[in-house]
């Protein structure tokens, strides 16, 4: 019924050892993106009945979150190396917090689409969780692409920014619209009440944090911007 991601997520992960501190952030900012994209079709398998799949993709997003989790010890443990990054110790460890904040986030999302669910979600809100976890999924794919160009390319960062300002600003009024559909449904429980909007919250508050890190990359550039 809902479109899923149509490249695959990659099953086997890289050795970390052997890779410089900037090609450690570009193997972060690609597990932002694949663990948004298998959150987007785990979200997509719900509501398409497929729990299965949606079992699948649970843990799938479980084993990504995990790799990511290397990542951000291993350039923990390497800050205080000799490798020279354009930026200092402290806004290197930010970004690396930054990216790993994003990737725990769309374990929430998971956790609160499994904490009870209906029989069938109702199809308007359907619609609407689908928008907002669509402009996840693309913001995941932006992100990387900012994480990568920053280090390289102040001026090819600063649009991915703004794109990702402006599906934040599309998301929030789906995100407002979801609500005004749930209240005028008639005969909902108090607990899919309560399902409906955790799960929505969950969806929107990682946005707002993975919005939030491309400000502060925004920010980045004008602190070291010559």
């Amino acid at each position: 019924m809902f479109k899923k991601t149509k490249k695959p997520i990659e099953s086997e992960f890289e050795d970390l050892e052997d890779k410089d501190l900037q090609e450690l952030y570009e193997k972060g900012a690609d597990y932002i993106e694949r663990a948004l994209n298998t959150t987007h079709d785990c979200i997509v398998a719900l509501l398409d009945g497929d729990d299965e799949e949606f079992q699948i993709l649970k843990k799938k997003n479980l084993k990504i979150e995990g790799k990511s989790d290397d990542v951000h010890d291993h350039i923990v443990q390497r800050l205080y190396g000799g490798e020279v990054l354009v930026f200092s110790r402290t806004d290197r460890l930010y970004i690396i917090n930054q990216m790993d904040d994003i990737v725990d986030r769309s374990e929430d999302i998971i956790l609160a689409a499994s904490a009870y669910r209906p029989r069938q979600i109702k199809n308007p809100l359907a619609i609407r969780i689908v928008a907002v976890i669509n402009n996840l999924k693309v913001i995941g794919t932006l992100l990387k692409d900012a994480v990568t160009t920053i280090f390289k390319d102040f001026n090819a960062t600063i649009p991915i920014v703004k794109n990702i300002e402006k599906l934040k600003s599309e998301a929030h009024r789906d995100y407002q619209e979801f609500f005004e559909k749930m209240f005028d449904i008639e005969g909902l429980s108090a607990k899919e009440l309560t399902y409906y909007e955790r799960l929505i919250e969950a969806i929107w508050k990682a946005i707002f944090v993975a919005n939030k890190f491309a400000d502060g990359l925004r920010g980045l550039i004008f602190k070291y911007r010559l």
